[in-house]
């Protein structure tokens, strides 16, 4: 699953217990989702579960906070693994 489509589907079960959901869902359907946008949802998702008083809507504003850092930080170490890989098959490349 893409952050994208977890931020949608996490939008989609966030809908009936803050109505916020529905816009920012509306438009991240329609735009791909950038590391920017990423961190932006992020601040908006903690802002809410800040001012959140209701136990259970914290909690599962918190599970959902949680699990869209965890991939925030799954792609950036992807990233760079892929730019350290692509490095050694440039240096191979080079010493050939």
């Amino acid at each position: 699953m893409t952050t994208r489509e977890y931020v949608l589907e996490v939008l989609t079960r966030l809908k009936p217990y803050w109505p916020m959901a529905e816009g920012l869902l509306q438009i991240v359907s329609q735009k791909d989702i950038d590391d920017a946008a990423i961190k932006g949802l992020l601040a908006i998702f903690q802002q809410v579960f800040d001012e959140t008083v209701d136990s259970v809507q914290k909690a599962k504003l918190g599970t959902s906070l949680t699990a869209l850092q965890k991939i925030q930080a799954l792609e950036q170490k992807e990233r760079r693994e892929e730019a350290e890989e692509l490095a050694a098959v440039e240096k191979l490349i080079a010493d050939i």
